[in-house]
């Protein structure tokens, strides 16, 4: 996304308004405010529901390329791990394969 970012007259807005689209869709999800590392701990303990995890599994990749889009500095490594996690992280909750239940922590 950097090669697309804003330049000139555009590089003084677009900063703001980027910030502001993820700031009114951050009062809804809070957990796409950083680089996700707080997204994916929540998605690895099992907290939060699935429609929540699938909505910042799509939004994450979203508000990111906004961000670097507007000429932003930020990373793509980190909020790229974090959407894997959302999504990959209902998977180990128990229930959802057959045998015995997944427990997040460290081992007895």
């Amino acid at each position: 996304m950097s090669h697309h970012r804003a330049t000139g007259l555009k590089a003084l807005f677009a900063p703001v308004i980027a910030f502001g689209i993820l700031g009114l869709i951050g009062i809804r999800y809070p957990e796409l405010f950083g680089n996700g590392k707080d997204m994916a701990d929540d998605a690895f303990l099992g907290i939060g529901s699935i429609g929540l995890l699938l909505a910042l599994f799509a939004l994450k990749p979203l508000v990111t390329a906004l961000c670097l889009g507007s000429g932003a500095s930020g990373g793509l490594f980190t909020p790229t791990l974090s959407t894997g996690a959302v999504l990959g992280g209902p998977s180990g909750w128990p229930g959802a394969w057959p045998g015995p239940a997944l427990r997040p922590g460290p081992s007895p």
